[in-house]
């Protein structure tokens, strides 16, 4: 422990390993981050800034710690800080791998009630309906529902396909023709596959009536924080 460090020895730290600032703003710098810029991600023992120590509630195993430095930080800065999702609105998430299901989660936590979710596997829906989701979708079934006039006001994406993106604008345009209302589209995933997207679907999307965002690959410090004292309330599991 270095001098002038504010740090308890022997407590469990998550390291919030970036300087993130919000997605769509400043785009994170990951030259410096363990796994991305820098190799040590699988280090038993690593240096950190104390200034990057966000201490683990007791009751939180360091198992359950370690997904919320990572994915549960992602995910909550994805839904609160960029989808900005609140009571009232209409959301839809495609993808509901484990990202996804924890999307469903932090999106009831935040008041959404009509959530619905999109995932061609049946198990993930029916856990994406144990967790909150109102409406589940086959990719089958919600281009039909989209059709026939379904429409959200706030997609976030977790799959990020050139079809899942086709997808996610045709849901958004029906909030583009109500005056007053604006939809977004949060892609939160990278796929590894080219995608092919044609620039005019971008650049007219403020006149269709939404806008497109792109999160960072992280969260702020505080997303952290928030997560691990949203663990402390629940866990341990009874």
């Amino acid at each position: 422990l270095g001098e002038g460090a504010d740090a308890d020895l022997g407590a469990l730290y998550c390291v919030h390993v970036t300087s993130t600032k919000r997605a769509g703003r400043t785009q994170t710098q990951l030259e410096d981050t363990f796994g991305l810029g820098l190799n040590g991600a699988y280090a038993e023992f690593a240096v950190a800034p104390a200034s990057a120590l966000v201490r683990v509630p007791d009751c939180v195993p360091p198992a359950i710690a370690a997904v919320a430095a990572d994915a549960g930080t992602t995910t909550w800065n994805a839904v609160n800080g960029v989808a900005q999702v609140r009571p009232g609105q209409r959301v839809l998430i495609i993808g509901v791998g484990g990202l996804g299901l924890l999307a469903v989660q932090i999106a009831v936590l935040a008041g959404v009630e009509d959530l619905s979710v999109s995932d061609p596997r049946s198990h993930a829906l029916e856990l994406a309906t144990r967790f909150g989701a109102k409406r589940t979708f086959t990719p089958q079934d919600l281009n039909t529902a989209i059709v026939g006039g379904f429409g959200v006001d706030v997609v976030i994406d977790f799959v990020s396909t050139a079809e899942t993106f086709r997808v996610a604008r045709e849901a958004l345009r029906e909030v583009g023709t109500q005056v007053g209302r604006r939809g977004r589209l949060v892609i939160v995933g990278v796929g590894h596959e080219d995608v092919k997207i044609n620039l005019a679907d971008i650049i007219l999307t403020p006149i269709e009536g939404f806008d497109i965002v792109i999160p960072t690959l992280y969260g702020k410090k505080e997303d952290l924080a928030s997560v691990l004292d949203l663990l402390a309330q629940v866990w341990p599991l009874i």
